[in-house]
This record gives structure tokens, sequence and C-alpha cells, in this order.
């Protein structure tokens, strides 16, 4: 069950993706339409990534509202992509994000607030001189530059990660300047100070923590005054067992 101050954050590793019994259990709720798309994928590793993201999506909600099965949930896409819940209709709707990179899969489950997830593999070999005009704004530049070199990619990824979860919250994503946004990292946790120059700090939680010693997970929830800051609930690496027990 999902209590209205509580944020499930489900996180599946390599070991999970690549199991045969987590095969077995995901491609068993998916629907019809869902299964058509998965074929459309030309790797096998596509095919598989999407198979277990979808099928964890569906167990996951079910886990949060029993009395749905799996395969009864029905998806819609924003204007700009973000699926969201269709049915069963609610007055207050499971809201949920998610996201994959290589050998992980992260996903966030909220009681009808806007909310995003992002998980990255911290890359040595990313060029953060060339990206961060792009990326940062004025301040986060100088804030980056003035760290040792060892780390910048580091912090470049907080910031990448913290403003991905967030633009995938408002529905945006990708289509949003990240240049636009301005996080404060020196705060704990970290702060969005600045919104295309208005001021954010409050409106939203922001949560970050390494999900392995090579991934770094980022998650936003819009601020309700009424229920303060969300309790996060983390089902790290799940047993098939309770998969199973959510079937």
């Amino acid at each position: 069950m999902l209590n209205e101050n509580e944020a499930h954050v489900w996180i599946v590793r390599a070991e999970q993706i690549s199991s045969p019994s987590w095969t077995h259990a995901c491609n068993k709720v998916l629907v019809q339409e869902e299964r058509a798309r998965m074929e459309k994928f030309v790797r096998a590793r596509d095919r598989q990534n999407f198979m277990i993201a979808r099928g964890l999506t569906r167990i996951a909600l079910t886990g949060c509202m029993p009395s749905v099965a799996p395969q009864a949930w029905r998806f819609r896409q924003t204007r700009h992509g973000r699926p969201e819940v269709a049915q069963p209709a609610s007055k207050t709707p499971l809201r949920f994000n998610i996201s994959h990179t290589q050998d992980l899969i992260a996903l966030v489950i909220v009681s009808g607030l806007d909310c995003g997830i992002d998980v990255e593999r911290i890359d040595g070999k990313v060029k953060v001189s060339e990206l961060s005009p792009h990326v940062l704004s004025h301040n986060e530049q100088h804030h980056l530059s003035g760290l040792p070199d060892e780390y910048q990619t580091t912090d470049f990824f907080r910031y990448w990660t913290l403003k991905e979860a967030y633009t995938k919250a408002i529905g945006l994503g990708l289509s949003f300047p990240f240049d636009a946004l301005e996080f404060d990292l020196t705060l704990a946790p970290a702060a969005l100070v600045s919104h295309a120059g208005n001021n954010q700090n409050g409106h939203w939680q922001f949560e970050q923590w390494f999900a392995s010693h090579e991934h770094l997970l980022a998650l936003a929830i819009r601020h309700d005054h009424t229920i303060g800051r969300h309790i996060i609930r983390l089902h790290d690496s799940p047993t098939i067992q309770t998969i199973r027990s959510m079937l």
C-alpha cells in the first residue's frame, strides 16, 4: 500500500534484468499492445529492458493499489511523451516515473503529485568542460570550475540527474533547456533555486543518492505543504518472491 506522504522507489539491477524468473514474471503481466511494441526493438537487450521496465511498473502499481490487477492498468502519454495512469480513474491517481541506464532500472510512485526520477552511470569519459555551457547555469559552472578535477565529473552528473528528474516531473523532459535551471548543491538536500529566473526554492522535494558505486539517482517530487516531506520507501533489488506475491 502507498500512503499519501510516501514515495515508493524501486531499483532493479543487472542480475534481475537478466534473470529468467524476472523475465517470466514481467512478461506475464504485459498487455498485447506492449508485447507488439517490445518486438519492434531490434536489439535483444532493448527488448529485455522494455519488458522489465513495463512489467515492474505494472507490478509495483498493483503493490500500491492491490485492488487493481497488474494487467488492468491502462496508460496514456502526455504531449511530451511522459506516461501516466489513464485507468482506473481516481480522484487521487497514482503518479509514476521510470528511468533506466546501463544495468539499472529505477521507478518512483507517488500519490497524486508530480514526480520524476533519473539514474545515470557516472562516465569519467564525459567531456565536462564541453558540455557544461549547454547544461549548467553560470553559477553552476562557477561552482564546478572551483572543484578539483576528480570531483567535477561527479558534480556534473549531480546537476544532470537533478535537472532531468525535475524536467520529467513537470512533463517536459529533455525538451526543456537545462541551462535555464539552477540548483544549489551546497544545500542538504540540494535545492532548485531558479527555473528560468523564477525562485522555486521550497516548491519541490529533491533526493539524491548513489544507487551503486557508479550509478547516481535523483528524485523530484512536487511539494504539498499539507503533507510535508515525503518519506522514501526504498525497494532495492526486490526478490522474485516479493514480485510474485503482488501478482
